[in-house]
């Protein structure tokens, strides 16, 4: 594989390696591919409450999707967060994909 730079075609053996992680309080690198967890709900949910004094479930399943949409859109944020440490790497795979 090669790549030209300066009009001039170079063999290309390894990819740059990612950007470093940012470290937290201990020094230890930030696991970018987990986000952090969302905050439990304001209200638990009893069990043994009565149901007349109980949410419906037009409720409860729209409380239950609207927590994990958020929750996938964090992972998602999170994937992309990690993929831009590879931003060097895709570009030259990128061009060597677009130059055959």
């Amino acid at each position: 594989v090669a790549e030209v730079m300066n009009g001039k075609c170079q063999d290309i053996y390894r990819l740059p390696v990612p950007t470093p992680c940012s470290l937290n309080t201990r020094g230890h690198p930030i696991n970018l591919r987990v986000p952090s967890p969302l905050p439990p709900t304001e209200k638990q949910l009893d069990i043994s409450m009565s149901r007349n004094n109980a949410p419906g479930v037009p409720t409860l399943l729209y409380n239950h999707m609207d927590r994990w949409k958020k929750i996938r859109q964090r992972w998602r944020e999170a994937s992309h967060r990690n993929q831009y440490r590879y931003r060097d790497s895709m570009k030259i795979l990128k061009e060597m994909f677009e130059r055959q």
